[in-house]
């Protein structure tokens, strides 16, 4: 598929996700493409969307509610 900003093959799919197990899937090229993480590519608008949760302080609040495993 071609990337859906320009006409290059789109070498990745957005991986954001949208809800119910499913993720953005927006074919992306290489210019159109910011990995988050490995492997992990985000489109410029979930991107966007991506940093103002990250800069508001959600990832920092988010990761705070998670406990540890402690097996028996």
């Amino acid at each position: 598929p071609h990337c859906h900003k320009c006409a290059q093959v789109g070498d990745y799919l957005c991986d954001y996700p949208v809800g119910d197990w499913k993720t953005c899937d927006a074919p992306m090229c290489d210019d159109h493409s910011s990995e988050v993480a490995p492997e992990i590519h985000y489109c410029e608008s979930h991107l966007k969307m991506w940093n103002e949760f990250v800069d508001s302080g959600g990832l920092k609040k988010s990761l705070e509610n998670i406990v540890p495993y402690k097996p028996k």
